[in-house]
C-alpha cells in the first residue's frame, strides 16, 4: 500500500491532462555509493553553535492546488493503478472465500480505495509536519538543557531520526563541548581507586604500557563531567578492564583517546538507566565479542556518541562470531563515526530503533559479519557516506580468533 500511495502522489504532482502518462519518479537514493576513498575529516568548530534543524528543500506544485489538478485531469488515478487495486481487492477476497467478488462489492471496494488514495497525501503531510515540529522543539530544548535533554526526547520515540543534525559538524560537535577546564592527573597515582582522582574536567593519563583498570565508576554517582582517559597512543598504551563502566546517573562528555581499550570480555559501557554522551579519538576497541548478553561495546538506554579515527575490531574476545557495537533499546541514539575502521563485527542495523540516527562517514568496514548497507536501505537514520564495505565471505564458523600479542607482544606479562 505504501508503494501505491507513493505512486499516486507522484502521479498527481507530475501529471496533468486527461490521458497523460503516469511517469516514473526518480528513484530515491537508498544507500550512498560505496568503495570511495577515505577523505580527510574537517576540523571541528572551535566554539559552540546554536542548534537548529536545517530547512528541508521545498517540493511544491507551483501555482496549483489539489482541486485545480483534479479539475484539469480526467483520469486522476491511471488505468494501471486502478487495475492494480482491483487485483488486490480480488486477492484479498479469495483469501477468505472460494468465489469471486460480485460487481457491487468490487465497485464498493474501488470507491473505498479511491477515497483512501485521495485522503492519504494530506494525512502523510500532516504526519511529516508534526514530526519536524517535534524535532525542532527537541533541538530547542537541547539549547538550554544540552545533549542529555535531547536524548531523553529521542528516547521517548516521537522525534527521530535526526540525519541533518548528525551530518552537520557545526551542529553535532557542540553537543560534546567541555563545560569544565581540563586538569591533567597521572592515572597511576591511585591505580586501584582511580575515581578518587576524578573531578569535573580531570584527564587521567597513562604512559606506554599495559594497565589494569580497577573500580572505575564504583564510588561516584553521578560521575563527574568532562572526564577523559588518555594514553600515549593506540599502539603504545592498552587499558585492560576488570568490569564494564556503569553508573546509575547520567554520564556527560566522557572521553577516551590515544589508547587501546581491551574490554576483557565485558561491555565497555552498561548504562541502562540514564542517557550518556561519549567521545572517542584514536582508540582501538577489542575484547567485547564475548558471546554473552548483547556481546557489544555500548549497552545503553540513550546514547550520543562521536568516534574519530578509531578502530572497532572483533576477533579478540572469547566468542568472535558474536561481536557488535550497539545494544541501544530506545530511539535515543545519535552517533557519528568519522574515518574509523570496523572489522569482524555485526552492525545489527535491523535491531536499532526506528528513531535512531547513526552516520558512518569515510569509514572502512572490513570483514563485516552481516549486511549493514542492505539492512539500512529503508532506514533514513542509518547512513553510509564515503565508506568502503566488504563482508566476511564465510559463515560464523570461519570467523577467526586473533592474537592480541601481535599488537602488544607479551601483553599479559606486562600488565601493571
Amino acid at each position: 500500500m505504501g508503494r501505491l500511495i507513493l505512486a499516486l502522489i507522484l502521479g498527481v504532482v507530475l501529471g496533468a491532462g486527461g490521458a497523460r502518462a503516469f511517469r516514473e519518479a526518480p528513484a530515491r537514493e537508498l544507500a550512498p555509493s560505496l568503495d570511495l576513498p577515505v577523505a580527510q575529516v574537517a576540523s571541528p568548530p572551535q566554539s559552540p553553535d546554536v542548534l537548529a534543524v536545517p530547512a528541508a528543500p521545498e517540493r511544491v506544485v507551483a501555482n496549483s492546488t489539489r482541486e485545480t489538478i483534479a479539475s484539469e485531469s480526467d483520469v486522476l488515478i491511471p488505468a494501471a493503478l486502478q487495475r492494480y487495486a482491483e487485483l488486490g481487492i480480488q486477492e484479498g477476497w479469495k483469501s477468505v472465500r472460494a468465489d469471486v467478488p460480485p460487481a457491487a462489492d468490487l465497485a464498493e471496494g474501488m470507491q473505498d480505495f479511491e477515497k483512501l488514495v485521495m485522503e492519504s497525501p494530506a494525512r502523510i503531510g500532516r504526519s511529516l509536519g508534526e514530526r519536524r515540529t517535534k524535532a525542532e522543539e527537541a533541538l530547542a530544548d537541547a539549547k538550554s538543557g544540552g545533549v542529555l535533554t535531547l536524548l531523553e526526547c529521542l528516547g521517548a520515540g516521537v522525534v527521530g531520526p535526526l540525519p541533518d543534525l548528525v551530518r552537520d559538524p557545526d551542529q553535532f560537535e557542540p553537543l560534546f563541548q567541555r563545560t569544565a577546564a581540563e586538569e591533567l592527573r597521572f592515572g597511576l597515582l591511585d591505580r586501584d581507586r582511580p575515581d578518587n582522582s576524578v573531578e569535573d574536567g580531570v584527564t587521567l593519563t597513562w604512559p606506554a604500557g599495559v594497565y589494569r583498570l580497577n573500580n572505575v565508576m564504583r564510588n561516584k554517582d553521578p560521575y563527574p563531567r568532562d572526564v577523559t582517559f588518555a594514553g600515549a597512543g593506540m599502539d603504545a598504551t592498552m587499558l585492560l578492564l576488570t568490569h564494564d563502566f556503569s553508573t546509575r546517573g547520567s554520564l556527560r562528555n566522557f572521553v577516551i583517546r590515544d589508547c587501546t581499550v581491551h574490554t576483557n570480555n565485558h561491555y565497555l559501557f552498561d548504562l541502562r538507566l540514564k542517557p550518556a554522551a561519549l567521545r572517542f579519538e584514536r582508540v582501538r576497541f577489542v575484547g567485547f565479542d564475548m558471546g554473552a548478553g548483547a556481546s557489544c561495546l555500548f549497552g545503553t538506554k540513550e546514547l550520543a556518541m562521536s568516534a574519530k579515527f578509531c578502530r572497532f575490531e572483533g576477533g579478540y574476545g572469547s566468542s568472535p562470531q558474536h561481536g557488535t557495537i550497539f545494544d541501544v533499546r530506545t530511539s535515543g541514539l545519535i552517533a557519528r563515526f568519522d574515518s574509523c575502521s570496523i572489522s569482524l563485527v555485526s552492525l545489527d542495523v535491523r535491531r536499532l530503533q526506528p528513531g535512531a540516527t547513526v552516520l558512518f562517514r569515510n569509514c572502512v568496514l572490513d570483514e563485516i559479519l552481516d549486511d549493514p548497507v542492505t539492512d539500512a536501505a529503508n532506514r533514513g537514520g542509518i547512513m553510509f557516506e564515503g565508506c568502503t564495505v566488504r563482508r566476511h565471505a564465510g559463515g560464523s564458523e570461519t570467523v577467526p580468533s586473533l592474537d592480541l600479542n601481535v599488537l602488544f607482544p607479551n601483553w599479559r606479562d606486562r600488565i601493571e
